[in-house]
């Protein structure tokens, strides 16, 4: 049996170190849309707009897992084909009715019966009074679909994107302040959608 040289050595190591790395990277990022596979109805909130391409927007999602229930910010890398990354992730008590952003602050309001509880930016609860509340923050984009396309206006401009036909589209956001980014909510997923 042939003895490796130093080289082929190196060679086969660093084959193996980009191997793992690739791996990594395949679980660090994520593509442009979040399937929800517990049978709950999606839900999420846009906590922060995108002022510019450099100027990633977050989100703040319920997720449900083995029977666990999961609230999860994720920055939309838009310099990254706008991958959902992961921010933060925290267990709460049941399913929320409501998510709501605050007024001043990346944190999120969840609403778990008639309590609201406030969790910041790295999701970790503190007590805030509810007059931070931007009640307003989960106003959907009125939009009409006929099946296979979505049609809204923003900033006085038509907007059309299509859809598969078992979609159930709950609600628009926008993602960014130009309205050129706008997250779409379905039953079952969520999706990014760009418009020039």
């Amino acid at each position: 049996m042939k003895n490796e040289t130093t080289k082929e050595k190196r060679i086969r190591q660093t084959i193996l170190l980009l191997s793992i790395f690739a791996v990594i990277a395949a679980f660090v990022y994520r593509n442009e849309k979040i399937e929800n596979l517990s049978g709950e109805q999606m839900k999420a909130v846009v906590i922060r707009r995108s002022e510019s391409m450099t100027d990633n927007p977050v989100i703040a999602m319920y997720r449900s897992l083995e029977e666990r229930d999961y609230i999860v910010l994720y920055q939309i890398v838009r310099q990254d084909k706008n991958h959902f990354k992961s921010v933060a992730v925290t267990e709460i008590n049941g399913i929320p009715e409501r998510l709501l952003a605050d007024q001043s602050t990346d944190g999120v309001w969840i609403k778990l019966g008639e309590k609201w509880v406030y969790y910041n930016e790295m999701l970790i609860e503190e007590k805030r009074k509810t007059e931070h509340i931007d009640l307003l923050s989960d106003q959907t984009y009125p939009f009409s679909t006929d099946g296979k396309n979505v049609k809204i206006t923003v900033n006085n401009q038509a907007i059309t994107f299509n859809i598969q036909k078992d979609d159930q589209l709950e609600y628009i956001f926008p993602l960014s302040k130009d309205g050129k980014l706008l997250l779409a909510v379905f039953k079952d997923d969520v999706r990014v959608v760009v418009h020039e």
